[in-house]
């Protein structure tokens, strides 16, 4: 379902939107963190390798879901200056600014290839959209679930969401992971083409320069205790 938000001057539509609570924060105590190592062939730690998960998806055969391409309306009542953005939404840190500048009263349509300022793909997750005029903001969830990282050859293609540190040791805390988000997939027209979730079977990819990109065993994250994996590269 779509999600109209109205505050202020500024009307905003998420095409792809989030509409489930997370479901991965646990009590005190509990560490339900993705945590790991990346050794090479010897068994050696890598560090300064970039880090992104994958996250098993249960797409309909056939379909363009997996097409990273998030669309978002939104109308200006009146001319003024228009910033617009898309955030990290756990810490809301800014990935990338879409729009900044003086812009005539009128309806617009913003779409986000999933990149960030420097041309980097982000990795699988929720983000958020802001929009702020001199009238007021408004902001909106939106599930970005992109295709395999594979494809990508290089660290520079990819915003890491952690990086190995000298031991070659990674952790990504699980209170900041989406698992359980809930949202409509669309296909590449537009056309909703049924419910997509964030699922708790996942991958680790790493990404270093002078190895081969390579991804963990599929794995499946537990509530309470998280998960342990190994990424092995090759030279």
């Amino acid at each position: 379902m779509n999600r109209r938000l109205v505050p202020f001057a500024v009307a905003l539509v998420a095409l792809v939107s989030l509409s489930a609570c997370s479901d991965s924060t646990g009590p005190a105590g509990v560490d339900s963190a993705v945590r790991g190592r990346v050794v090479d062939v010897h068994g050696q730690p890598v560090s300064g390798a970039f880090i992104a998960l994958q996250y098993e998806r249960d797409l309909i055969p056939g379909s363009e879901a997996d097409k990273p391409n998030l669309g978002l309306q939104f109308d200006l009542l009146e001319p003024g200056p228009v910033h617009a953005w898309i955030a990290t939404y756990c810490d809301d840190d800014t990935v990338r600014t879409l729009i900044r500048q003086v812009m005539p009263a009128g309806g617009y349509v913003l779409f986000w290839d999933g990149q960030d300022g420097s041309g980097r793909l982000v990795p699988d997750g929720v983000y958020r959209m802001r929009v702020v005029t001199a009238a007021g903001s408004s902001s909106a969830e939106m599930a970005f679930s992109g295709p395999a990282y594979g494809p990508l050859t290089a660290p520079s293609s990819i915003a890491a969401s952690v990086v190995t540190d000298r031991r070659g040791a990674f952790r990504l805390e699980g209170d900041c992971l989406p698992f359980g988000y809930q949202f409509p997939a669309y296909d590449e027209s537009g056309f909703f083409i049924g419910q997509q979730v964030f699922m708790r079977r996942v991958r680790v990819w790493a990404f270093r320069d002078g190895y081969v990109p390579e991804a963990s065993d599929w794995t499946t994250v537990d509530p309470d205790l998280g998960a342990i994996v190994t990424v092995t590269m090759r030279d």
